[in-house]
C-alpha cells in the first residue's frame, strides 16, 4: 500500500483540509475490502497454507491441500465447502469441483485451534488402490466420488481453490455466477500462469472466483502464486510477537507463498512408492 506524505507548513488551511479530506476518503476506500473480508470471514482468519500437486508419475492419492487457522478462536470446518478450478498440462480446463467437508472423510475431524491446520487429503481414501486416509482430528479425506467428478490428476500446476462457510447446499460455481451465489468465502488461493491480464481484461478472472476474492479483500491482486511441477507451494508462516494478532492481509497475497522441497520425500517415479 502506497503512503502519502504532506507538508502542512506549505499548505494553506483550505488546502490542508482538502488534502486531509482526500486522505480520509482514500483510507476509507482502501480499508473497505479489508472490512468486507472481515465480515465474510467472521472472527477467524483462515488462509490457504500449503499444497502438493502435479507430481511426476501417478498423482492419484498423493496430493493434498491445507488450510491454516491464523485467528484467535477455534475454527470448525464441518460442512464448509471447498471449490477447485484447474487446467491440466495441455491447457484444458477440468471439471470444476465443489465438495463439502462432511461424511466419512470428516468423521474424526475436530475444531482447528489457532495456529493449527486442516489437512485435506485429495482423493483419499481410494478403495480401488487401497490408499487409506490418515485418521487424525485435523484430517479430511475427500474420497473419490463420481459426483462431483474427480479426475486422476485433480490438483494441478494451474489451479484456484476457495473455501466457503457452512451452508446446506453447494455454492454456485463462478462460471455460472461470479459471486458463488452470495456464499460466504473464507479463503482464496490461485497459482500457475495467471496474471493481471487474465484476471482483469479476460473473463477468466470472474470464472475462477478471482474477481470475487479481490472484491472481498481475500486476495490482493490479479496475480497467481508461482508454481512448479514436483514442488510444494507453501505459506510463509508469520511469526507475530507474543500477544499480537496475525495481520489480516497474511495469506491474502501471492507474495506470501513460495515453492519448497523442505520436508518432502523424493518425488521421483523411482521412489514415489514410499508416499503411498
Amino acid at each position: 500500500m502506497g503512503q502519502s506524505r504532506i507538508q502542512s507548513a506549505s499548505l494553506p488551511w483550505s488546502g490542508l483540509v482538502a488534502t486531509v479530506g482526500t486522505l480520509l476518503v482514500s483510507a476509507t476506500l482502501m480499508l473497505a475490502p479489508m472490512r468486507e473480508a472481515g465480515a465474510q470471514a467472521g472472527d477467524t482468519h483462515i488462509v490457504f497454507s500449503e499444497t502438493l500437486y502435479d507430481l511426476e508419475g501417478t498423482d492419484r492419492s498423493r496430493e493434498y491441500i491445507e488450510f491454516a487457522n491464523l485467528g484467535t478462536q477455534d475454527w470448525d470446518p464441518h460442512n464448509c465447502w471447498i471449490y477447485r478450478w484447474a487446467a491440466n498440462e495441455a491447457g484444458l480446463v477440468e471439471d470444476q469441483v465443489m465438495i463439502q467437508i462432511a461424511g466419512d472423510g470428516a468423521k474424526n475431524l475436530k475444531p482447528i485451534p489457532p495456529g493449527g491446520v486442516l489437512l485435506v487429503e485429495w482423493g483419499r481414501p481410494d478403495a480401488d488402490s487401497d490408499y487409506a486416509a490418515k485418521e487424525a482430528p485435523n484430517v479430511f479425506g475427500t474420497g473419490r466420488p463420481s459426483s462431483p467428478p474427480f479426475q486422476t490428476n485433480d490438483l494441478q500446476d494451474r489451479m484456484a481453490i476457495a473455501l466457503f462457510a457452512p451452508q446446506s447446499s453447494a455454492p454456485a460455481s463462478p462460471s455460472a455466477d461470479p459471486t458463488f451465489g452470495g456464499a460466504t468465502m473464507l479463503a482464496y488461493y490461485v497459482q500457475g500462469n495467471i496474471n493481471r491480464n487474465d484476471g482483469t481484461a479476460d473473463a477468466l478472472g470472474a470464472s475462477i472466483g478471482l474477481k470475487r476474492a479481490v472484491a472481498l479483500g481475500l486476495w490482493d491482486d490479479y496475480v497467481a502464486v508461482p508454481s512448479g511441477f514436483d514442488w510444494c507451494s507453501a505459506l510463509r508462516w508469520p511469526a507475530s510477537a507474543p500477544g499480537h494478532s496475525v495481520p489480516a492481509n497474511i495469506g491474502r497475497r501471492w507474495s506470501d507463498y513460495y515453492l519448497t522441497h523442505y520436508g518432502l520425500a523424493d518425488q521421483s517415479s523411482a521412489t514415489r512408492s514410499c508416499l503411498t
